[in-house]
């Protein structure tokens, strides 16, 4: 992943979360792109500390789960490692996706994390079994664009068109 020069979105966050085993390189990377851009970003796991991640460095760990306040955050990353799996098996991580995607959250991933996201999105038994429409971004190895267009997601603040939410309940 490479940053991207934008305008500041001043007042967003982004939540990250993680469990142990996360790739480190990519919190690292998200949250110094999105500092530069203006937005907060909150480390959240399943339980309050730290969490070790896949390089064995200690990752602080913000706030936990269940967090019900997706109202007030703008966007969540989930990023690769073996910690996607832990999340995939945490039902108050598949509601929190879940939630974020029926309030037109931003919901990205990178390397592996979209498991976690389409685990989430089959909980919720929407037909197709997949979180459809704007605001829903993975990166992969061959995406330049990546951050700029997390950023403009996020920029855009919640006016996403996905015409499955009515479809998830919560």
């Amino acid at each position: 992943m490479t940053p991207t020069q934008n305008a500041k979105v001043l007042g967003c966050n982004m939540i990250i979360l993680v469990a142990s085993g996360v790739d480190l390189d990519a919190i690292v990377a998200v949250r110094s792109t999105l500092k530069e851009s203006g937005i907060t970003t909150l480390v959240v796991a399943s339980h309050p500390g730290a969490i070790k991640s896949a390089q064995g460095i200690p990752v602080v760990v913000d706030c936990s789960l269940p967090l019900d306040e997706s109202l007030q955050f703008d966007a969540v990353f989930i990023p690769g490692g073996t910690g996607v799996e832990r999340l995939s098996a945490d039902e108050n991580a598949l509601m929190f996706i879940r939630k974020a995607y029926k309030n037109g959250k931003v919901i990205s991933s990178s390397d592996g994390g979209e498991r976690l996201v389409i685990k989430s999105a089959q909980s919720a038994q929407l037909p197709n079994g997949a979180f459809i429409g704007e605001g829903v971004i993975n990166h992969s190895d061959n995406d330049t664009h990546f951050f700029r267009r997390l950023i403009d997601a996020i920029a855009q603040r919640n006016s996403f068109n996905r015409p499955d939410i009515d479809l998830i309940s919560g």
